[in-house]
């Protein structure tokens, strides 16, 4: 089993050195964990290092990352006992992100100047939405500061986990379309032409079917440059269209009502609401405003007109349960569920294993969809090569039956 060498601070804010075994830095970076220890850096007998909290943190792209990795060093140093201005700039300092790290700073400063951690971290919005403001402020005024940031820390993982699932499912469909357009492309602008110039000197009557080809890649071969425009402006004109409250509002109920992909979407979104509201619940934020931080993390409109009605009816005294079943825009079982849990007492516990359902529910139906998405994509890609291979064979029979 190899041996790591290894940079750590123990509970007392001391910095500590030693050896571990293990089969990986993972793994090492878990046993020090055990022992009381925050892992700062861990080298290989070789000598090469890298922060401890997660083996291929390099590859990290994104401030959701990053985020994931400062909430979790604060967390564990709070609870440690060290002081928070201590904590962030221990937290900048392993920050691999230069515009984080100088954020921490800034917010270190502020803090020493003194503002409270929720107060400094206002003014950084890009890096912590106000949904982390609000339940960090909670946990100042509970004295329970460390525990909202594990909250936040599991938080942040579990999204982090679900936007990672949904990207590396993507990947190999994307690929595939990418891999085919361009296939396509290269047979109607280069390999075409090639056969067009035969047939023309042969002089004989094309089927249909290979005139509306040759028809097609003359159309590519003279306006390609005009797709090279169009492409870029259409999407610009979809960003702006979306940007407005009609347009995206149509666009929100058309997905929801594509087969397939609506229901995928539908569990995202209700995933992200319960466990954002159940966290912040469990934070001690008030319910009116928990719901209100939380409708913000909804991005479909009719799952979040749904939410301004819940919020009104709880306004109204009438709990989550009647207005979400009159909304309609919820699923039956979060609805029961979530029901279940404001009968029993346990709403915030109720919330967050709905929450845990729903992103179960959401890889299975990524699964099928992608599943689905696939032989489709390789049975149109199929056709359209063979359409191509065909309408050029049916040409070269014709050519032949010519008589000499």
């Amino acid at each position: 089993m190899p041996a790591f060498a290894y940079q750590a601070m123990d509970a007392s804010g001391l910095n500590t050195s030693g050896t571990v075994e293990a089969v990986d830095r993972l793994a090492a970076a878990g046993l020090l964990q055990q022992r009381g220890l925050l892992p700062l850096k861990i080298a290989s007998d070789a000598g090469q290092s890298r922060t401890a909290w997660w083996p291929d943190f390099q590859s990290f792209q994104g401030m959701a990352q990053h985020r994931l990795i400062c909430i979790r060093t604060l967390s564990f140093l709070l609870t440690a006992g060290i002081p928070l201005d201590r904590a962030l700039a221990v937290s900048a300092q392993l920050s691999e992100s230069a515009l984080f790290g100088q954020s921490l700073q800034e917010v270190l400063r502020a803090i020493k100047g003194g503002k409270s951690l929720s107060s400094a971290l206002e003014s950084h919005p890009r890096l912590f939405p106000r949904f982390y403001v609000s339940l960090i402020r909670a946990g100042e005024t509970s004295g329970n500061l460390g525990g909202v940031l594990t909250q936040l820390a599991d938080y942040q993982e579990s999204a982090n986990e679900l936007r990672s699932h949904l990207i590396s499912s993507m990947i190999y469909p994307a690929l595939l379309l990418l891999v085919g357009g361009i296939s396509v492309l290269f047979l109607m602008e280069f390999v075409v032409p090639k056969f067009a110039t035969v047939f023309q000197q042969a002089g004989a009557a094309l089927p249909l079917p290979t005139q509306i080809l040759l028809f097609l890649s003359q159309v590519i071969q003279k306006t390609w440059w005009l797709w090279l425009l169009a492409i870029p402006l259409s999407i610009t004109a979809l960003q702006r269209y979306l940007v407005t409250g009609p347009g995206r509002k149509r666009f929100d109920y058309f997905v929801l009502a594509v087969p397939k992909l609506g229901p995928v979407v539908e569990r995202i979104q209700v995933s992200r609401f319960a466990r954002s509201l159940g966290t912040l619940l469990q934070g001690g934020v008030p319910m009116v405003r928990s719901l209100e931080i939380a409708r913000q993390v909804v991005g479909n409109q009719k799952l979040s007109g749904a939410l301004d009605h819940l919020l009104q009816g709880v306004k109204q005294g009438k709990g989550l349960v009647r207005p979400l079943e009159e909304s309609g825009a919820f699923p039956p079982l979060a609805v029961h569920l979530i029901g279940v849990g404001e009968e029993t007492g346990r709403l915030d516990v109720t919330l967050l294993q709905v929450a845990n359902v729903y992103e179960r529910e959401t890889r299975t139906a990524i699964k099928n969809l992608v599943v689905f998405f696939e032989p489709c994509m390789i049975l149109v890609m199929g056709l359209v090569v063979g359409a191509i291979v065909i309408s050029i064979l049916l040409a070269i029979y014709s050519i032949n039956d010519i008589p000499m």
